[in-house]
């Protein structure tokens, strides 16, 4: 060790272990400390960003290392914590989505929880949409009382009251259990009573009995109506048909199902177990939107595609959010914007999120690029294109690396220079910096981190959202991480992706920090890199080393549209990767600047029709 290393000043250890522990259990049951647990981390381990560990002082080291432990101890005490608070959430979710309604009500009349059945019933029987609210008839003594009244005067009773809705023509029941009742059935005790409701007109029954006998729209809706318990002459006014149409329509149904009265129809129905799922909503029409692949292991590879079938193939390479290209939820309006453009886009999915098997620990990138190419085979695909964003960069410059044949052009939406070095890594936003050296340096620690992180952004995305806004360099940036929309469809897509558990996810992100180990002048495919001038999570600096090492590169900067600016900019970026002579943010109609092109790219169409 040099004299000079000696008498270099370090930065102190500032935070202690119980310090941060502290700060971890806390972030455990509210997500607003993690901003100050990373600063703590930060400040705790970011000696190794400026200097390597071993010129630190052995008692620095060892304090390091016990911060580390420390850790990573705490971070299984906050696993277990969150762990109970997802089942509760599981529990609860499961039965607000069932298709009977349900609530239990305290001593004095007041609601304890309600699903979401008992909450829409109580918008059609409440004047002011509280379950509390509702009036009730009693079905036996013609009286008509409150929800919380029915509730008050059952403290004495030992037997079920009978109740439908006053202002309602659904001829469905309610009915009202007192304690007495409720601790018979194992209900909480704690509950004084509990209201429950079972319409199948609500269920997905009849979407299932039709699914299951071919019943046509029309029979179906036949069915809906019968199951309501109307007879023949108002199912055909309410369906708009002659009472005769309605009875061909009957014939027809009675002859797929083997029924021979509707009593028995209905019975059929009702008895099935589909009786208690609620009426599937949100349904897109592309049925192959979401498709398994089986890899020469027998591991199974969950794909999204979507686009005509003819279209020019593209790759899209997410990076940490998914809802920047959403195919599941804006099926209709991508689908529509593909056949335009006569596009075809696959999104294979990382092994353990969404529906792919999770495959080994030592999985890396590599890795991920043979199941996408392998995919790609299944298709039918000889080469396509690459559309990748920010953190997924590096698997894009592997394709394009590894299978030159197969790649006819990438375009890098603020891409990511996983080797720009430490002095240019350090002037990068601070959470993305130090889950960067996490991540490199400390792995185990880097794992804790991201698991705990993913795990509060399931529960509750705003808290995270509110955290990267917080630390922005643009107001763009900003206005995107905090729209209520985004949040809402963020927090959606995260639970499904990580439906298996956090592994891949995890995972995933880890190998997204890994250095590349192979040069970028072996790439001949044409590049496009699109990069903001004022964010600092994939900054301008990398975008500029990459292109400048690429041999057919052109770089662009989008002048003051922060890092997600990819949210707004997907359909001319996508429509650029297949081919297409797209105005760069022609339908932004803003500027940009060229800031690098290379001989070798001027005045040549980039990609293959």
């Amino acid at each position: 060790m040099t004299a000079q290393m000696l008498q270099k000043e370090k930065p102190e250890l500032v935070k202690q272990p119980d310090d941060i522990s502290g700060l971890i259990y806390g972030t455990s049951v509210n997500a607003d400390s993690w901003h100050q647990l990373m600063e703590a981390i930060g400040q705790a381990v970011l000696l190794s960003s400026e200097e390597d560990l071993e010129y630190a002082s052995s008692e620095e080291a060892s304090k390091i290392e016990n911060i580390l432990r420390h850790f990573n101890q705490a971070c299984a005490i906050a696993d277990k914590m969150l762990a109970y608070q997802e089942t509760n959430q599981f529990l609860e979710q499961s039965l607000a989505h069932l298709a009977f309604g349900l609530a239990f009500f305290d001593d004095e009349g007041e609601l304890i929880w309600a699903n979401t059945e008992m909450l829409r019933l109580a918008s059609v029987g409440a004047a002011g949409g509280a379950v509390t609210g509702m009036e009730l008839v009693s079905l036996t003594e013609v009286e008509t009382r409150s929800a919380k009244s029915w509730v008050r005067g059952s403290k004495n009773l030992e037997v079920p009251i009978h109740l439908r809705l006053d202002r309602s023509d659904t001829r469905s029941e309610l009915l009202l259990l007192p304690r007495q009742q409720i601790e018979k059935y194992g209900f909480s005790v704690r509950a004084a009573a509990a209201l429950i409701n079972v319409d199948v007109s609500r269920s997905d029954a009849v979407a299932l009995f039709a699914q299951k006998y071919g019943l046509t729209r029309r029979e179906k809706d036949l069915v809906s109506e019968m199951l309501s318990g109307h007879d023949m002459r108002m199912v055909a006014s309410n369906m708009g048909v002659t009472y005769e149409t309605a009875r061909s329509y009957a014939k027809k149904v009675f002859e797929k199902t083997g029924c021979t009265s509707q009593a028995q129809l209905n019975s059929r129905i009702i008895d099935g177990p589909a009786s208690i799922l609620r009426a599937r909503t949100g349904q897109n029409n592309n049925t192959d939107l979401r498709r398994m692949f089986t890899m020469p292991s027998g591991r199974q590879v969950e794909c999204f595609v979507l686009g005509p079938k003819n279209g020019s193939p593209v790759l899209v390479l997410q990076s940490n959010f998914d809802l920047f290209f959403n195919v599941l939820d804006n099926t209709d309006e991508i689908a529509g914007y593909l056949e335009t453009q006569n596009i075809r886009v696959f999104l294979p999915q990382w092994p353990g999120t969404y529906r792919s098997d999770y495959a080994t620990d030592s999985f890396a990138c590599w890795d991920y690029c043979l199941d996408i190419v392998e995919i790609a085979s299944q298709l039918g695909f000889k080469s396509f294109a690459v559309y990748a964003k920010a953190y997924s960069t590096n698997c894009a410059l592997s394709l394009a690396y590894r299978f030159p044949e197969r790649i006819d052009k990438l375009v890098l939406a603020s891409a990511y220079n996983s080797n720009m070095g430490a002095e240019n890594l350090r002037n990068t936003e601070f959470f993305f910096r130090l889950t960067n050296l996490l991540a490199t340096k400390w792995p185990a620690m880097g794992r804790s981190v991201l698991k705990l992180m993913w795990r509060q952004a399931a529960q509750d995305p705003s808290k995270l959202a509110r955290i990267l806004a917080r630390s922005a360099t643009c107001q763009a940036d900003r206005e995107i991480l905090l729209d209520p929309n985004v949040v809402r469809t963020e927090h959606s897509l995260i639970q499904r992706r990580q439906a298996q558990g956090f592994k891949g996810q995890i995972q995933r992100s880890m190998n997204r920090f890994t250095l590349r180990a192979f040069p970028l002048g072996g790439i001949k495919t044409p590049v496009e890199i699109y990069n903001c001038d004022t964010e600092m999570v994939t900054p301008l600096v990398g975008a500029q080393m990459l292109a400048e090492e690429l041999p057919n590169c052109n770089l662009h900067v989008l002048h003051n549209e922060g890092h997600y600016h990819y949210y707004r900019n997907w359909p001319w970026m996508l429509a650029r990767a297949a081919g297409r002579d797209m105005p760069i943010r022609g339908l932004l109609a803003k500027g940009s600047t060229l800031l690098l092109e290379k001989e070798s790219t001027k005045g040549r169409r980039s990609n293959r029709q």
